[in-house]
């Protein structure tokens, strides 16, 4: 499933994501950079700011790392996966 993604270019890898306060508008800043459409955001723990600032956004979805599922990657546009989100799959998977 994640190698498909990558082949259509749906995979965004990203080494950590930092974002100045918990405001939608430092999300959809950050967002813009990225790409459209709708967004799962990977990581292996989900920051307070990123959670506040991404509540009012429902083209955004969060998930952890470790509780990545399928239905989740097919409706998803876009998924962009931190570094250490993607080792923590790749160990999972190996």
């Amino acid at each position: 499933m994640l190698s498909e993604l990558l082949r259509q270019d749906r995979i965004r890898l990203v080494q950590e994501i930092t974002l100045p306060d918990h405001r939608t508008k430092s999300v959809k800043s950050w967002l813009d950079g990225i790409g459209e459409g709708r967004v799962l955001v990977v990581d292996t723990q989900i920051s307070d700011e990123l959670a506040r600032g991404s509540a009012n956004l429902p083209q955004v979805e969060l998930c952890l790392a470790g509780r990545l599922n399928p239905a989740a990657l097919v409706g998803a546009d876009l998924v962009v996966l931190t570094a250490a989100a993607a080792e923590a799959i790749s160990e999972s998977l190996s």
